[in-house]
């Protein structure tokens, strides 16, 4: 199974887990939507229509008790000024008791409607005893005033009877909207415990899911990195181990393997080559080298015997002729020897340099599949990166989910605002409202256990919030594993490009190899030609003894000077160039120059920025850190470079050798 449709997999079982959690708590939210409505429309009533015409009914038996007060003054003292306050409060009788019929029948309490119907007529004949009687008590005595108490006495008691009868029916009603206030705030908290109790279960199980599906993924996937680590550790430290992971896989790690398993080969290739070029170049090298000395110590013994001959016996031309002759034949017959030593090696050279060609050709394959293997982990990171936006969706939704809890609360507060006010408005009522007090405080009771059990559930949605946090950052998490395995495969295609790079300068070294061996068989051709016609006017010594003799002095120089001068070219190509980039200072033509030395070898070296016009061409190099001066001539110039030769039968040759060892390992370090 891919890697990718294995987290991908787990996400969706994760998504699952949450979607189905999140309905189940928004299915139990909206059950809640219609007790939520009740309560709130009896607590509106109860608060705009109950509590007033509690009050209402409180006002009129304080206006009833207030103009008895009065009329009972003016029969007691006589003073006439209590009938104006009799009958200020008789009118707001008449206020309060058309307020407490207008809420009656709002709340459609028909038998209360019917009470307050009566009462008005009571209180007129209540009102017109109780002045009948004051005046009677002022104008004809104490006797004609409790004639009239009778008829007034009697009034009040029906008119307390009617007050008593309209009390009970406000309280009747009130005790009903508080019992079914107190039962749908019931039903409220026993949803809210079902719903708290179902989050928490539900959560538990999802983290455990969660966990569970997380820790096998990744443990699958570490388990595959750890074996891909260990491969490319063995291929890497060309280990003969045996690679984990297997070519033959269907997922993501299938081409990476191929492309181990195909380096592995390649790359055990490029070094047998490389041993055989070795071989190749050092056999060529010996016998190169071997040609060139059996030619010098030819050549030298030769013209040796050939000058003391000339010189000891005179008489002896012909024969020293003959030998000479003979020796020109044998220095022929040696240089086709090598000449056809070096068309071997060329014919060795081009052999290496058509297989290099075809390993570099291996080499660029590989780099192909790596660079295919990259391609593959991208779009892994780009799933996972998928699958991360889709859990920050889902963590938004538990967000929305929050929003509705805080809602909830919000109208547990609000309830319980009116139940304090209730309380307050009860208080007001007196013995009346006590009842009406208790249910109020139940009710402001439960409006806070509401509160409670809506912030238990915000608590839960956090939870799930943090659990949708935890999932992104594991996603995140396995995001970074896999570009780590991208970051590997950039190494191995590095590593490919290397040995693409080292199979190329193998071939260019054997292509220059192949045109050594040919500068070397043309060399030996002209010295072949130049044996044949030695011996050709060796025929000629007899008659041109002296001049013959200093021909030979002459040759025999010239040829010990081609020998000597052979083997120091060959030095100079084999000492390696290290790049430097520093000061240096050069005496020419009696002045110090500064320019900048951008490289040296034992044989010479090259300076940039040097002025155009210099005199002199041979002088001593400075260099900083290397404490002798290095005599030198100067090869070539122009624009602003000089290419210096080092004198070296002068030269330092151990200081320079340590100096250049200093600074090759300098830059080794620095790479």
């Amino acid at each position: 199974m891919k890697l990718r449709s294995l987290v991908l997999a787990g996400f969706a079982a994760c998504i699952a887990i949450t979607a189905g959690l999140a309905g189940v708590t928004i299915s139990t939210i909206a059950k809640q939507a219609a007790p939520l409505e009740t309560i709130e429309g009896k607590a509106d009533l109860t608060s705009n229509q109950g509590i007033p015409l509690l009050l209402a009914l409180k006002d009129m038996r304080y206006d009833i008790v207030q103009v008895q007060q009065f009329l009972t003054d003016v029969s007691a003292t006589g003073n006439g000024e209590g009938f104006g306050e009799a009958e200020e409060f008789a009118r707001h009788f008449a206020e309060d008791l058309a307020t407490a019929r207008d809420l009656a029948t709002q709340l459609k309490l028909d038998e209360l409607s019917r009470t307050l119907a009566g009462m008005e007529e009571l209180f007129r004949q209540y009102y017109a005893a109780g002045r009948s009687m004051a005046e009677a008590y002022v104008k004809d005595g104490q006797e004609a005033g409790n004639v009239k108490m009778e008829a007034f006495d009697a009034s009040a008691k029906a008119l307390s009877e009617r007050m008593d009868v309209a009390s009970s029916s406000v309280n009747d009603f009130a005790w009903a909207a508080m019992g079914e206030l107190l039962e749908q705030t019931h039903t409220v908290r026993a949803a809210n415990d079902s719903l708290q109790t179902t989050l928490l279960v539900t959560c538990l199980i999802g983290i455990i899911i969660n966990l569970v599906i997380a820790l096998l993924i990744g443990a699958y996937a570490s388990r595959l990195f750890g074996r891909l680590q260990n491969d490319v550790s063995a291929v890497l430290d060309e280990r003969g181990d045996v690679l984990e992971l297997d070519g033959n896989r269907r997922d993501e790690f299938g081409p990476i393997a191929r492309a181990l398993a195909l380096f592995r080969s390649k790359s055990g290739e490029v070094k047998a080559l490389e041993e055989a070029r070795q071989r190749h170049e050092a056999a060529a090298e010996a016998s190169r080298r071997a040609a060139l000395l059996s030619m010098a110590d030819a050549v030298e013994i030769e013209t040796a015997s050939a000058v003391e001959a000339v010189a000891s016996e005179g008489d002896r031309v012909s024969s020293s002729a003959a030998a000479m002759a003979d020796s020109a034949h044998s220095v022929g017959e040696h240089s086709q020897a090598v000449a056809a030593a070096a068309e071997q090696a060329l014919r060795n050279a081009q052999t290496v340099a058509g297989a290099s060609e075809e390993l570099s050709a291996s080499i660029q394959e590989i780099a192909r599949q790596v660079d295919h293997s990259n391609e593959a982990v991208e779009r892994v990171v780009v799933q996972a990166t998928k699958a991360a936006g889709i859990v920050a969706s889902l963590t938004g939704a538990m967000d929305k989910i929050g929003d509705v809890a805080s809602m909830i609360a919000e109208i547990a507060q609000h309830t319980n605002l009116l139940a304090l006010n209730a309380t307050i408005e009860a208080a007001r009522a007196g013995e009346a409202g006590k009842g009406f007090a208790v249910v109020a405080g139940e009710v402001k009771t439960l409006a806070n256990q509401t509160s409670k059990s809506t912030e238990e559930i915000s608590r839960q949605v956090t939870t799930l919030q943090s659990v949708g946090r935890d999932v992104a950052a594991c996603i995140e998490g396995m995001i970074n594993t896999v570009q780590d395995v991208e970051g590997m495969s950039a190494s191995i295609a590095a590593a490919v490009r290397q040995q693409d790079s080292a199979t190329r300068e193998i071939t260019r070294n054997v292509v220059e190899t192949s045109a050594a061996a040919q500068e070397v068989s043309s060399h030996i051709a002209t010295v072949a030609a130049e044996a044949s016609s030695t011996g050709q006017h060796a025929v000629e010594v007899r008659e041109l003894l002296h001049h013959m003799a200093g021909r030979i002095r002459d040759l025999r120089v010239a040829v010990n000077s081609a020998v000597r001068s052979a083997t120091p070219e060959v030095n100079r190509r084999r000492n390696p160039r290290v790049h430097l980039d520093q000061k240096a200072a050069v005496e020419l033509g009696g002045q110090v120059i500064e320019a900048n030395l951008a490289d040296i070898s034992l044989c010479g070296g090259r300076l940039t920025a040097v002025p155009e016009h210099i005199a002199g061409s041979d002088g001593a190099l400075q260099v900083e850190g290397l404490g002798v001066r290095i005599p030198c001539h100067v090869v070539e110039m122009g624009e602003g470079n000089a290419q210096l030769r080092f004198a070296e039968d002068r030269a330092p040759a151990g200081e320079l050798s340590r100096f250049i060892a200093e600074r090759s390992r300098e830059r080794r370090d620095v790479a």
